[in-house]
C-alpha cells in the first residue's frame, strides 16, 4: 500500500510558500508617487545628508567637547583615598626581663614579683608595643590652577578651534 500524502503535502507547502512570498515581494518593488519633492525640498535634503556636512557637523561637536575638556582642567581637581590595614597576628617583641619591664612603663617597687622564675638576663617575649593591631588613614587633597600662561593660552586657542569648525560646518 502506498501513501501518497507526503508527495501532496509538500506540493502544498511549496504553492503556500511561493504564493506569500510573491505579493509581498511584488509590494516591495512598487515605487510610492504620492510625495513629491520641490526644488527647495530637495536641496535641503541634499545638505542635511551629504556626508562632508555630517563630517563636519561631527567634528563641531567633538570641538565643543575639547573646549569643555580644556576648561575643565582649570576646575577644582579633588582627590582622596582610605586605607586600612588589619594585622590579625602582631610579631612579638623579644628582650630581656630588665628591659621589657622597663618598657613597660610600671615601677619596680610596684611589682617586685615580675616573672619570679627568671633572672634579668634571661630573653622574654611579650607583645609587640611598637605595632597597633588596626592601620587607618584617609586623605583629601584639593587642587586648582589660579595662574598659568599656557592654560589661558590654550583657552583662547579652543575658542579659536571652536569658532573655526562652526565655520568649517556654515
Amino acid at each position: 500500500m502506498r501513501n501518497y500524502q507526503i508527495p501532496n503535502m509538500k506540493r502544498l507547502y511549496q504553492t503556500l510558500f511561493v504564493s506569500l512570498l510573491v505579493p509581498l515581494w511584488v509590494n516591495a518593488q512598487t515605487v510610492d508617487t504620492t510625495s513629491s519633492f520641490t526644488l527647495e525640498k530637495s536641496i535641503s535634503y541634499a545638505l542635511e545628508n551629504a556626508i562632508n556636512i555630517q563630517n563636519s557637523l561631527i567634528d563641531e561637536q567633538i570641538s565643543n567637547a575639547k573646549v569643555k575638556e580644556t576648561r575643565g582642567i582649570g576646575l577644582p581637581q579633588i582627590d582622596g583615598s582610605v586605607s586600612l590595614q588589619h594585622n590579625p597576628k602582631l610579631g612579638r617583641f623579644y628582650a630581656t626581663k630588665r628591659g621589657a619591664f622597663n618598657f613597660s612603663g610600671q615601677e619596680e617597687s610596684e611589682y617586685p614579683n615580675f616573672l619570679p622564675t627568671l633572672s634579668d638576663n634571661d630573653v622574654v617575649a611579650s607583645q609587640n608595643f611598637f605595632q597597633l593591631p588596626s592601620n587607618g588613614s584617609a586623605t583629601l587633597a584639593i587642587n586648582q590652577i589660579l595662574f598659568n600662561n599656557s592654560y589661558l593660552l590654550g583657552l583662547k586657542a579652543a575658542n579659536a578651534y571652536r569658532s573655526l569648525a562652526s565655520k568649517t560646518t556654515q
